[in-house]
């Protein structure tokens, strides 16, 4: 799909990976939300690291998507 026609679904994406929808009401998990939603406010590169299951993936994607990121989304 060309980029001019995927709009709809860079803002679909945009709502699914909001910093509101990481789940969990720990305060723990209420930092990351806060931590999230700082850290996609920038305009730096991030590094996200954890042991597997922790979540990772969804955090860097909610990263990339509520960034703004023009961009494709890139895991290594």
């Amino acid at each position: 799909v060309p980029l001019r026609e995927a709009g709809p679904w860079i803002e679909a994406a945009r709502e699914v990976y909001a910093p509101a929808g990481l789940v969990g009401a720990s305060g723990a998990m209420e930092l990351v939300r806060q931590s999230v939603a700082r850290a996609a406010q920038g305009r730096e590169h991030a590094t996200v690291l954890g042991p597997q299951g922790s979540g990772r993936r969804r955090v860097a994607r909610t990263l990339h998507h509520a960034g703004g990121a023009s961009g494709g989304y890139v895991e290594l």
